[in-house]
Formats: structure tokens, sequence, C-alpha cells
């Protein structure tokens, strides 16, 4: 049943009417984004709400497309809104991700058990699918024994995950996190060629750990943990988050401002407000980044491919779920793409081999039928390359 369920999250991923939803989703997220550093607070409570609004559209799109086991429904907008608005409201009730652990069964008790089902049936394969699929790009990319490693990090994760322990998951992300940055560059980079440079391997480490806890509580804990990875201040390089300003708060009491360029240089901003250092900076001040004891690397060009800036990231646990949906959907087009490509060129060389036959006949028996076959097998093998 559960080979089924996620195979029919897999054709939902790739159908016209599921890639349309993603799309809109990426699109509002994006839009959201837009100039962010520069809005008032009260702007950036509009924003929010409209992107919540717009991630709950895009995964009830993608959930229509799926076929669910007889009796179970698709769950309703207020349904997966409810999840949504439940997950953020853990998350922004703890400092570090683990500390959501120990309220995860409460949190999942305020849904009634009707909305908990239908999202636990329309969601989790998906996550299964996200999951599988990893685990075969990065033994492709990486191998067997890497895959092994990876695995029995996950296991000491899931321990911590199933056992409540906040210092656990704390250790056990850190180790994970570490061995993906130092043992598995190979499925980085794949990863990131096949999602077209917006594929974040750490996200899709901690899927696997948390559907281990069944039903609703995993999916939540799930939601958070990525949501409280993905919204906040990032350091940027050529137009992709790739790492995350942890030393402050940035999203309390309007700090969102302050993850942003300097604008007092002779290099252009994307969001040009004041320095990030200003005189007298101090620690536990948030105009630090490019200043003593941090010394991040400051802003240069912004339209540079390699270019460097700083930018706060708007997203929702629901713009995290359609963002990774999105990402396996062009891992499984792109592997599927590299299997087409092997058959186009197999098709090719037996067309070859075929006409290499046709003329040796043509030359022994001296009759042009050959001659027109070699023509046919080779309009053959051409049409075949464009077609497939």
């Amino acid at each position: 049943m559960e080979a089924e369920a996620e195979a029919g999250a897999e054709e939902a991923m790739q159908s016209a009417e599921g890639e349309a939803a993603l799309q809109e989703a990426e699109n509002a997220e994006r839009m959201a984004n837009d100039g962010v550093g520069e809005l008032p607070p009260e702007e950036l409570e509009k924003r929010q709400a409209e992107n919540n609004k717009a991630q709950v559209a895009g995964t009830k799109g993608l959930m229509e497309q799926v076929k669910l086991s007889e009796g179970v429904d698709t769950p309703t907008s207020e349904q997966i809104s409810k999840l949504q608005d439940t997950s953020t409201e853990l998350a922004n009730s703890v400092e570090v991700t683990g500390d959501i652990l120990p309220k995860l069964d409460e949190a999942a008790g305020k849904m009634d058990e009707e909305t908990a089902n239908r999202l636990n049936s329309s969601m989790r394969p998906f996550f299964e699918t996200m999951a599988s699929k990893i685990e075969s790009l990065i033994k492709d990319s990486s191998g067997e024994e890497k895959l092994t490693e990876f695995k029995n990090l996950e296991s000491k994760l899931t321990e911590a995950i199933e056992n409540r322990d906040p210092k656990a998951y704390e250790e056990a992300t850190k180790n994970l996190d570490s061995f993906i940055d130092e043992s598995l560059g190979e499925s980085k980079t794949a990863l990131e060629e096949k999602t077209e440079g917006k594929g974040n391997l750490k996200n899709f480490s901690r899927i696997a750990s948390f559907l281990k806890l069944l039903g609703i509580i995993g999916l939540l804990g799930l939601l958070t943990a990525l949501f409280k990875m993905d919204n906040g201040c990032w350091k940027w390089n050529g137009g992709a988050k790739t790492q995350k300003i942890n030393d402050f708060d940035f999203s309390k009491n309007g700090n969102k401002k302050f993850c942003a360029c300097s604008d007092t240089s002779d290099f252009e901003t994307p969001q040009p407000l004041s320095s990030w250092c200003p005189s007298g900076v101090s620690k536990g001040n948030p105009n630090y980044v490019t200043c003593p004891p941090y010394q991040y690397p400051v802003c240069t060009i912004k339209t540079d491919s390699s270019g460097i800036y700083y930018s706060y990231y708007l997203t929702s646990p629901l713009g995290v779920f359609n963002s990774l949906v999105n990402q396996t959907s062009k891992v499984l087009k792109k592997g599927g793409r590299g299997l087409l490509n092997l058959v186009k060129w197999v098709v090719v060389i037996i067309c070859i081999f075929i006409s290499l036959y046709f003329i040796y006949k043509g030359i022994v028996d001296k009759k042009m039928l050959y001659a027109i076959g070699v023509l046919l097998i080779a309009g053959a093998g051409t049409a075949s390359w464009f077609l497939i």
C-alpha cells in the first residue's frame, strides 16, 4: 500500500496541474521576498500573510492530484491552514529546533482526528517519495558506502526525535550536516544540478527521521524543523541561499531590516540600507556581519554570478514543503531524461550497425535496394533522436 501511495505522489508531482500549483506557490514566495529588507514591520506581516495563503493554495492544488485510498478525502484549505498555523506557532515558541520535540505531542493535539488523518494520508506519501529519491541520488552520486554512513547518522537523529531529546537532536543534526558538507560533495553537486541550484541536501536529510513518528506528530515535527531551518537571515552566493546567519535573532522586533548589505563602500547592494558596521558596533547588535568578531564576507557586486550579499528570507512551513516537492519533481524529470538519452543512443547505435550491414550487402550484392534501406534507417535514427 505504501508503494502505491508513493507512486501516486510521484505521478501528482509530475502532472501538469501539480506543476502549475507548485509554480504558483514558488512565484508567490518570490514576490513575498522582493525588497523585503526595505519594508516596515506591518508591511512584512502583510507579505507573510499573503504568502501563507498562496502556499496553502499551492499545497491544496497539489493534493487534489493525488489518488487517495478509498474512504480518505483530500484535506480542505482550512485543514491545511491549521497545519501551517500550528507549525508556525510551534516554531516561534522555541529558540532552537530541538526544543520543539517535547512540545510536539501537545501541539499535534490541537488538530482534530479527521484533520490529522487527512493531512497524514495526503502529505506523507510525498515526503516518503522525497526521502527515497534522495537516497537513490546519494547512492548513485557518492556510492553505497557513503549512503550507509548517511543512514547511520540519520538513525542517531531518529533516536533523538523518538526520545524527544533536544540536546541529542542538536548533536545529531550537527554531525549529519558536517557529514553532508565534508563527505557528500558529489551528491550536493548532483542535487544542485538537477534542481537548478535550489536543492539543499540538509533539508532532505531530516525527512526520514521525523517520519518515524507516525501520524500528524511526525509531519508537524518535520514541517516545523524545516521551517526553522529556512526562515531567517541568509548569506546569498550566486543568487542562492548558501549560509544561514544564526548569531542574532533577526526575526524579532523589526530586526529583519538589518539583514542587508552595506551601502557605504564601492559595491552595489540588492537592498541598500545602513552599513552592517556602524561606529561603536558591539556583540549582540544585529549590525555586525562583516565586523569583528563575526567577519562574514562583505557584499560584492550583486549582478556577478559569484556575488555575495545578505538578505532575510520569508517563507512558511508549507512554503518549504512546496519547494521540496518542486525540487523532487525536477530530480525525477532529470532522472527520466537520463534514461531517455540512453534509449536515444541505443536506437542510434542500432541504426548505425544496420546501415553498415546494408552498405556491406549493397557492395557485395551490387543492389540499389540496400542503398534505399540505408537512407530509411538513417532517417529513422534521426527521427528517433529528436522524438524520444
